[in-house]
């Protein structure tokens, strides 16, 4: 009995997981592992010279005490509210 291609013309699966690898390679090097790095260092204290040393969400409530984090949220919203459809409206 012949063997009958499948949709996209491969034999058999593992030749697609062939072509998919450095995809999936790319992806977990690139965005899945710093993504969750990130998250680990943002419930640490760590400066790159000592080891991390976990602190909880101390990180966050520190930062929502800055006077800094209000002052970028409000510079933020008005070029994203005012500054990106000026922009726009120039252009077109």
């Amino acid at each position: 009995m012949k063997k009958r291609k499948t949709a996209i013309g491969f034999n058999k699966p593992w030749e697609a997981y062939v072509f998919l690898t450095p995809w999936i390679l790319g992806l977990l090097c690139f965005t899945v592992i710093p993504m969750a790095m990130s998250l680990y260092f943002s419930f640490t204290q760590y400066d790159m010279l000592t080891p991390p040393r976990w602190v909880g969400l101390r990180n966050f409530t520190d930062m929502l005490e800055d006077s800094r984090l209000h002052k970028s949220l409000q510079v933020t919203s008005t070029f994203v509210f005012l500054g990106i459809p000026v922009q726009l409206t120039f252009a077109l």
